[in-house]
């Protein structure tokens, strides 16, 4: 897939993003309630990547414009107020301290059933460990309206593609970083550990 953006509003195609908080082969509740949910976060870098922020604004638009025909909602989102109106496409600045945040824009998006996730060559991924935060991906995310219980757009998830490439996001090391292989492997016993 090239750089080129495809867009089926409402739905949005990402192109060589990176994964974030990544749960894409079991499903889990919002901090222990409520429904469960496959889910993930886009990060999209606003100043090489504007093509795809302006792509996901079209279709965050035309999703808002299908259950308010007559803008409603513009006036609801020009308050910047997730309390009033919900807007998918957030700031990385919202998440400071986070790894891999700062700079970026985002978009967390979920599914209640299970995405597809592929490999490079469009073979279904069943190692979860090929899945990390940082990973470089494509995907398919879709919006929707919603007016209950408050007024937003929704970004649901549909499948991945791993890339590849992209450092680990997170406090923990790569273990390669930190150990070197045994040289000194200890004979058949181990009566140090007794």
């Amino acid at each position: 897939m090239s750089a080129t953006v495809k867009t089926v509003l409402p739905r949005c195609y990402l192109d060589h993003v990176v994964i974030s908080y990544p749960h894409l082969f079991t499903a889990r509740q919002f901090q222990g309630e409520g429904k469960f949910w496959y889910s993930a976060a886009f990060l999209i870098n606003p100043r090489t990547q504007a093509d795809q922020v302006k792509a996901l604004e079209a279709s965050c638009a035309a999703a808002a414009d299908k259950l308010w025909p007559r803008g409603e909602w513009k006036e609801r989102r020009r308050l910047n107020n997730p309390k009033v109106f919900w807007w998918p496409i957030r700031d990385g600045a919202e998440k400071a301290g986070k790894n891999g945040y700062d700079g970026m824009v985002f978009v967390q998006a979920k599914t209640e059933t299970r995405p597809g996730v592929a490999d490079q060559d469009v073979q279904p991924v069943v190692d979860q460990s090929l899945i990390y935060p940082g990973l470089v991906v494509n995907g398919w995310i879709r919006f929707s309206a919603y007016a209950k219980p408050s007024w937003g757009v929704g970004a649901y998830l549909e499948n991945v593609q791993i890339v590849g490439g992209g450092e680990r996001l997170g406090g923990r090391p790569d273990i390669s970083d930190d150990f070197e292989p045994v040289t000194d492997r200890p004979a058949a016993s181990l009566d140090f550990l007794a």
